[in-house]
């Protein structure tokens, strides 16, 4: 990872803000640093122009509002998708013939390929679309999971579990911040109304 000096507010003993200079793992802490400058920058403006902290933040709630919202909707269609396959498609063992692997930063990202061998002594294969880590199959692994007849589409037990449940974080996290944005919203709106 490379380095490189990030400027940043940091506490004095006596309680006060200075700007300091700090050597960060941009890999690791850019996130991090992103976040504290930004709770940071909110702070100050709280005490330096509180009409403009308002609108900085009620800013920052309305897109938090409205991504939270896109990010629901993109993430219920595959949600319904998995729920339609899971109740729609006929439980069987299928076969890991192979695993695909792709670089992701220092580790690896897998996809196993599954198969069946269809009624007509056919082998049928299909790749999913879905990424993980570690690795949930090794190749020639016999394993539960379902066949879709109509679309072939063929995937084991494990990863359709590891698709729901990265769609649902993922929904959730939508859901978090319409919550957070829109109490944001109200709240100030009941301030207004109060003063």
């Amino acid at each position: 990872a490379q380095r490189s000096s990030s400027f940043f507010p940091i506490l004095n003993g006596n309680g006060g803000n200075e700007v300091g200079v700090v050597d960060v793992e941009d890999d690791e802490l850019k996130g991090l640093l992103f976040l504290y400058r930004f709770v940071f920058d909110g702070c100050v403006l709280r005490k330096t122009h509180p009409k403009f902290f308002m609108a900085y933040f009620a800013f920052i709630a309305w897109f938090a509002v409205i991504v939270g919202s896109v990010g629901i909707f993109m993430n219920l269609i595959p949600i319904l998708s998995d729920n339609v396959f899971d109740f729609g498609s006929t439980r069987m063992n299928v076969e890991v013939i192979r695993v695909e692997e792709k670089p992701a930063g220092d580790s690896s990202l897998f996809r196993p390929v599954f198969a069946i061998l269809k009624s007509d002594e056919t082998l049928h294969e299909h790749i999913g679309e879905m990424w993980v880590w570690p690795q949930p199959h090794e190749v020639g692994d016999v394993v539960a999971g379902r066949y879709d007849e109509k679309t072939g589409e063929i995937t084991s037990d494990l990863m359709l579990r590891k698709s729901q449940l990265f769609n649902w974080l993922f929904l959730g996290q939508g859901a978090i911040f319409v919550f957070l944005g829109s109490w944001f919203l109200l709240w100030r709106k009941r301030k207004r109304k109060a003063a």
